[in-house]
């Protein structure tokens, strides 16, 4: 799947910082990173979030009906109820799968895209977080979706205790591979601190979707994209958002 055609269903941060590359960048680089995500998933010991696309049949029934044989219950994929793109030329939905069994699909209707952290990152989350920080925000959260048939209640509490166990080397590899157009380098020293205080509270959870809220006084955009680009990495996770909560 083409940057065009992935932007034609979804937006994120990539269609921003593509706008800076030549064509050619732009290809080689959209292509180095739905590499990284193929192997990323494929080392996975759990199911990864894809994009999946249908193009034969007369209608979005049908298709789904196609990607439901192909991506069977017993498979251990979960198709997501409604899809993110339904027109005359093709159907499309989330799919959450071990990479392995995607991988071996064999279909030449059905398109397979693996989710790389950029792919979650939805549009405008990096200047919202400049926002935020220069304003003196506070109750900045993180919106997290999960993927098909993912419980945010079990899930969220275990993917914050592992976020709050990662290092500094591992906060860098996730910031390299959410940001990986815009040559971002960003200055996270010690990032075990914001990690560890984040939160979840009782009323900001619902069966598919989250919100993290950073800890007052984070007042370093870096350290907001940081948390971003983590949570993005994580394989429970389909999209993430920065905004602030409504009191």
């Amino acid at each position: 799947m083409t940057h065009s055609e992935f932007s034609s269903l979804l937006s994120s941060e990539a269609d921003g910082m593509i706008s800076s590359l030549s064509i050619s960048e732009a290809d080689t680089t959209w292509t180095s990173v739905s590499t990284l995500a193929w192997e990323n998933a494929e080392k996975s010991e759990v199911s990864s979030p894809f994009i999946v696309c249908e193009s034969s049949g007369t209608s979005g029934y049908d298709r789904r009906q196609k990607l439901l044989e192909l991506f069977p219950f017993d498979s251990s994929s979960i198709l997501a109820q409604y899809p993110i793109y339904n027109k005359s030329d093709k159907t499309c939905y989330h799919l959450m799968a071990p990479a392995s069994y995607a991988r071996g699909v064999d279909s030449s209707s059905t398109v397979i895209q693996a989710m790389a952290p950029v792919m979650k990152i939805r549009r405008g989350t990096i200047e919202n977080a400049g926002i935020a920080v220069s304003a003196s925000m506070k109750d900045v959260k993180v919106s997290v979706q999960f993927g098909p048939g993912i419980d945010a209640k079990e899930a969220s509490p275990l993917m914050l205790e592992r976020l709050q166990l990662v290092d500094t080397s591992l906060v860098h590899a996730y910031v390299e591979e959410a940001y990986p157009y815009s040559g971002m380098e960003l200055s996270v020293d010690e990032p075990s601190a914001i990690f560890k205080a984040l939160t979840i509270p009782d009323d900001q959870i619902s069966n598919h979707s989250v919100n993290f809220v950073l800890p007052e006084g984070v007042n370093v955009r870096d350290d907001c994209l940081a948390v971003v680009g983590a949570i993005a990495a994580q394989p429970e996770v389909i999209s993430v958002e920065l905004g602030l909560l409504v009191h």
